[in-house]
Formats: C-alpha cells, sequence, structure tokens
C-alpha cells in the first residue's frame, strides 16, 4: 500500500496542477488485496460502513486507505492491476530489489542511530 500511494504522490508531483484532472495512471501491484479493495468496490463498502469490513472487524490501515482514496481522487482514472510477485517479470522484480535495497538502508540507518544516541547517553552519564 506504502508503494502505492507513494507512487500516487510521485505522480502528481512530476505532473502539471492543470493536467492532473486529465491524467491516466495505471498501477501494477503484486497485492491483490489492493487491486481487489479497488477494483471490486470494497473500499466504497468500506467508507459507506464507517471502515467496517463485512466480518463487522475494521478495516485495517484505514489512515493509508484514506491518503490513496485522496490521491486517487486527483486523476481522471486510476486502474489497478495484477502482477504476480517473484515471477520473473522485469520491472516487479527490478522494484522488488529497490524496496529491499531501501530498507536495508533504513534499517543500517537506525543502526547507527541507536549506536549515537547509546555513545550520547554514556557520555551524559544517562547511560
Amino acid at each position: 500500500m506504502f508503494a502505492v500511494t507513494e507512487g500516487l504522490k510521485a505522480i502528481a508531483m512530476m505532473t502539471e496542477i492543470e493536467e492532473l484532472p486529465n491524467t491516466i495512471v495505471e498501477i501494477q501491484t503484486d497485492s491483490q488485496f489492493i487491486c481487489n479493495a479497488m477494483n471490486k468496490n470494497w473500499i466504497d463498502y468500506w467508507m459507506t460502513h464507517n471502515w467496517i469490513k463485512k466480518s463487522r472487524e475494521p478495516v485495517a490501515n484505514k489512515e493509508l486507505w484514506e491518503l490513496l482514496v485522496a490521491l486517487e481522487s486527483m486523476f481522471k482514472e486510476v486502474t489497478y492491476n495484477y502482477c504476480p510477485g517473484h515471477s520473473g517479470i522485469e520491472y516487479n522484480e527490478r522494484c522488488d530489489k529497490l524496496v529491499n535495497r531501501a530498507m536495508d538502508e533504513e534499517k543500517a540507518v537506525e543502526r547507527v542511530q541507536q549506536k549515537e544516541t547509546k555513545r550520547f547517553l554514556k557520555k551524559e552519564g544517562l547511560l
């Protein structure tokens, strides 16, 4: 979901504001859940039932779904196509590598921040 919303944000930022209402976006995702939520109108049901699923459970990540709906509303049309993950589809595999690299880099930054925090706390006598 995060990748889809970030992708829509990037497209919106690269598009002239007056062109947004005429822009058609096609999303390829390996998330059947996102495709079904949008293509089978689950999202409409959730919104009209105060973000409660038919199973009477609350919809997880409500804020991300609301963001997705808001971003989608800026474009003329957004379509969602399912693309099986890890099945050799070139751009899907490329995206997977980029996401994994970004997550690894984020973890490395977190480790450095933790070490610096520990060092600071020791220096200040707080640890």
